[in-house]
């Protein structure tokens, strides 16, 4: 834990640890994007990607499940989603809107619903239950208009 700090802070890694793991400062907010920095990116979406992708492979291996559920921050990785769907494991995936690690907490509790105490499984035939949770509202074009107009901004 001496390299991190996110289970106190609002960082992954401590700031001196910063350079000694990765070979590069951190970056500060808006400043030039160079290519080390993508790089590095590059090679974590990567890795993230592969671990993801085992991590699937196992999941089907060990259960025998047609279909996958994922919760929790990483799990809104859209390229790693895209993949894991095409890599013909599950029929399909859905992922669980709460975006953070949070979300984890609604699986956990289904789980204990009906593992521990032995409750049915209770499925929709694929309609969304949640009813587009934590979407936001919807706005017709009119009320779109309204506010444009109303700060003076112009759409590009």
């Amino acid at each position: 834990m001496e390299y991190f700090d996110y289970a106190t802070g609002l960082k992954m890694v401590k700031d001196e640890k910063w350079t000694e793991i990765f070979g590069i400062p951190p970056r500060k907010p808006e400043t030039e994007l160079t290519q080390e920095y993508c790089d590095l990116a590059l090679a974590i979406q990567k890795v993230t990607e592969d671990i993801m992708l085992k991590m699937c492979s196992y999941a089907r291996k060990i259960t025998d499940e047609k279909h996958l559920a994922l919760a929790g921050g990483v799990a809104l990785n859209c390229v790693a989603n895209g993949k894991i769907l095409r890599s013909g494991l599950f029929g399909d995936i859905w992922i669980q809107p709460a975006a953070g690690d949070a979300g984890g907490t609604l699986g956990a509790a289904y789980a204990a619903w009906h593992i521990y105490l032995n409750r049915e499984r209770h499925t929709n035939g694929g309609s969304d239950k949640m009813k587009g949770s934590c979407l936001g509202p919807a706005f017709c074009d009119d009320d779109i208009e309204k506010v444009l107009r109303k700060f003076n901004a112009h759409c590009v």
